[in-house]
């Protein structure tokens, strides 16, 4: 996730999947940070930065909360066998990108990508 410092540097957001560019458009701040985007777009005349300003407020629109995970914590631990920590926050945040880009889309296709991807 996207703090409003790295925010303020757009060239790394402009190669961001677009799972992250949801979770930032989920922000609390996010509308903000597009008037602001938006504004400097207009005042400088940058093509690229209204392009993403375009981009991310329609995005806004599509994704006005994240969805819900078809598995928590708990359930993935049980199905890899391992402990909390930073190897499940990876799985878990990967999992949900999957579902925001529609690859996964339901608790069987996310269960089928944990042993493909996970347990190879």
């Amino acid at each position: 996730v996207f703090s409003w410092t790295q925010m303020q540097n757009l060239e790394p957001l402009r190669n961001v999947r677009l799972a992250e560019k949801a979770r930032l458009v989920s922000l609390p701040y996010a509308p903000v940070f597009l008037q602001i985007l938006d504004y400097e777009a207009k005042k400088t005349g940058d093509a690229d930065h209204l392009a993403l300003s375009r981009e991310l407020e329609n995005l806004i629109l599509q994704v006005k909360v994240l969805p819900k995970p078809f598995l928590n914590g708990r359930e993935i631990q049980g199905e890899l066998g391992i402990g909390t920590g930073p190897r499940l926050g990876e799985i878990l945040n990967e999992l949900q990108s999957q579902q925001i880009e529609g690859r996964i889309h339901d608790r069987i296709s996310a269960l089928e990508w944990l042993k493909k991807n996970v347990l190879k």
